[in-house]
């Protein structure tokens, strides 16, 4: 049953995508080279209803840390899982408005002093393609050339040699793909070497976080309880040559189980209301229209990425095309003191994620505390987000870091406490997050 629904939260993604207008999608260039993307969605199912999709994006682009906001106004990693989930945090703010207005809703109820969920709502993410990171290493491995594909073989004989179910895990940071045997690590983007470096990490870090934290993050956990993942469904599972299907697919469930939660049940305690929960994982064999294994199907020889993402949130209107973290048509300028005028901020960017939070709170001073503070005001999550991460405590030494603006701290245990499974973590920090929804940069 739980399969057929999860073939029924592939439907809903893929048909609400291809209902949107074309502007936005991967194309085919002036020179002949297909383009594709990733398309990922977040759908609530309830039981005797049809899924309801609340938030979907595609995309595969980040930028690097040399244009991290420091005004909150451009969006900073544009995968589409991260586009999904930033798009989720706009619905759930509007459905909240509903429930505040009295409005009957199927999917929200307020609890005593929190909103949550409404019972028997279950949440479904579904993926185009593995994550990128730890959960699609192995994936990418297998179709790789043969030295490559080898190399992880052999590391993996040897993790299954070594009889542990749960292998240690690196405690510094990966630089995208970088290698094969890091198994486990946490990774930034992008995945070439080549490219500038960013702090943002991978969807599979990214997932693995929220499977302890909760979807809703830091900010909006001062009015809505942890809101869980039940089941990710993941598509685009290409079968190597000389490999059984069953076998295959069973292999990669099992990896993206390890990297998706099994490699954070090491963590310490959490402090309530947060827990490491354990969604269900299924494989879709429905492939996605404008992904890299379609474009191949087709005839394209060497497909590329699209340029462009695109977020959509039904409840706020139109679709938005996002380019270099900025609405499309808006033209890119250096992050600097000065904020982007409205037109050109994407709806789900910090800056409007923490307007549209203070426009529900109904605390006109909250109006000029800054994000970074409102963040860190729960105490809950902050205890869990280090149980997880660990707590900034030292320099950054990667050989790469020599490639970003300045310098950034990565986290370790605290005094005494358990070693976090994501130690290495470069979190954002107040350089980048002291604004106020007023659009006032506070003093460091």
């Amino acid at each position: 049953m739980a399969d057929t629904i999860a073939e029924q939260v592939v439907q809903a993604a893929q048909g609400a995508y291809a209902a949107l207008p074309k502007h936005g999608k991967p194309i085919v260039r002036d020179n002949g080279v297909a383009e594709w993307t990733i398309l990922a969605a977040i759908v609530l199912v309830r039981p005797d209803r049809e899924p309801h999709l609340v938030s979907l994006g595609t995309g595969v682009k980040v930028l690097p840390a040399a244009r991290l906001p420091p005004l909150g106004d451009t969006v900073h990693d544009c995968h589409a899982e991260v586009l999904a989930r930033r798009g989720f945090l706009r619905w759930l703010v509007a459905e909240a408005v509903r429930v505040q207005r009295g409005e009957a809703s199927e999917w929200l109820v307020w609890r005593e002093d929190k909103f949550g969920l409404a019972p028997g709502v279950e949440v479904f993410l579904y993926v185009s393609a593995l994550p990128c990171g730890d959960a699609s290493t192995l994936h990418t491995a297998a179709h790789q050339p043969a030295d490559a594909a080898e190399a992880f073989k052999n590391e993996a004989a040897r993790r299954a040699a070594s009889e542990q179910d749960t292998p240690p895990v690196p405690t510094e940071v990966v630089r995208g793909r970088n290698g094969y045997e890091n198994y486990g690590a946490i990774r930034t983007k992008p995945g070439r070497p080549d490219s500038p470096p960013s702090i943002s990490f991978s969807c599979s870090d990214k997932i693995a976080t929220w499977t302890v934290l909760g979807l809703q993050g830091a900010l909006l956990a001062r009015l809505f309880e942890p809101v869980y993942l039940d089941h990710i469904v993941i598509g685009g599972v290409e079968v190597p040559e000389g490999q059984r299907e069953d076998e295959w697919h069973a292999t990669v469930v099992a990896e993206a189980e390890r990297a998706l939660w099994r490699r954070v049940e090491g963590i310490g305690a959490l402090p309530p209301p947060y827990r490491l929960t354990q969604p269900r994982l299924h494989l879709t064999p429905r492939r996605f229209a404008l992904s890299r294994e379609a474009a191949l199907a087709s005839g394209a020889s060497d497909p590329s990425t699209s340029t462009v993402s695109l977020s959509h949130v039904p409840v706020l209107g139109k679709p938005e095309v996002i380019i270099n973290g900025c609405a499309q048509g808006s033209g890119w300028k250096a992050p600097g003191k000065v904020l982007l005028k409205d037109k050109q901020r994407s709806r789900v960017c910090k800056m409007e994620v923490l307007r549209a939070f203070v426009g529900l709170s109904a605390e006109a001073e909250l109006a000029d505390e800054t994000y970074f503070s409102l963040k860190h005001a729960n105490t809950a999550y902050q205890e869990a987000k280090a149980a997880l991460r660990g707590v900034p405590a030292e320099r950054l030494n990667a050989d790469w870091a020599k490639r970003l603006p300045h310098e950034f701290e990565v986290t370790s245990a605290a005094s005494g406490a358990t070693a976090p499974p994501f130690t290495g973590w470069i979190p954002t920090g107040p350089r980048y997050e002291s604004f106020t929804s007023r659009g006032v940069l506070a003093a460091l």
